[in-house]
């Protein structure tokens, strides 16, 4: 082949320094980057079945999982939804009374609704000492209680002997999905 080129030895040498740096240069260009893709993939690999043996346990868990959602839901407050606004009002006065709190005011209940929850919102006024509010408010809001405080001021009183609390309560009702189904407004058809 060299014979047919007609190539000097020096003309040949350029030929082949030539030919090896364009293969270095291809070489650096399209090879070296992908050395590293074994390691990669291998460790993408490693990732993807630890991935999936967390995924087939959670999947082995599907009746505790299950039994856990019904436990819950059983445990949610079942009141009627003719009975929440009373209810709210009777949970608040009795856990004041238990800690002599008294309720100088309330104001009318407030409702909200979504499609999961129903909200009922009552406002009061109360006066009593510091430890008699918290324990309170404390008790009215823990074990299975959907009740909450959404806002407090605190105050002295005129004689500075009690605190007056302005407390905004709010409860969380469950919504029931076959009534809720049965009171959405029907869709109307565009014209």
């Amino acid at each position: 082949m060299a014979e047919k080129l007609n190539l000097r030895a020096g003309e040949r040498r350029l030929l082949v320094v030539v030919a090896l740096v364009l293969f270095v240069v291809v070489n650096i260009w399209f090879v070296w980057p992908h050395f590293g893709d074994l390691q990669r993939l291998q460790a993408q690999r490693q990732q993807a079945i630890k991935k999936l043996a967390l995924y087939r346990e959670e999947i082995g868990k599907k009746a505790e999982r299950e039994a856990e959602v019904t436990r819950l839901e059983a445990a949610g407050s079942n009141v009627r939804v003719q009975d929440q606004a009373i209810e709210l009002l009777r949970s608040i006065q009795k856990q004041a009374s238990a800690h002599q709190v008294g309720i100088t005011g309330n104001s009318r209940q407030m409702t909200r609704t979504n499609e999961f929850f129903i909200e009922q919102t009552q406002n009061i006024t109360t006066l009593s000492d510091e430890a008699e509010l918290v324990e309170f408010l404390y008790d009215l809001g823990s074990g299975n209680s959907t009740i909450r405080v959404r806002d407090l001021s605190v105050r002295p009183d005129a004689q500075r002997y009690n605190l007056s609390a302005n407390i905004k309560l709010v409860s969380s009702y469950r919504v029931d999905p076959a009534t809720a189904s049965k009171s959405k407004p029907a869709k109307t058809a565009k014209k």
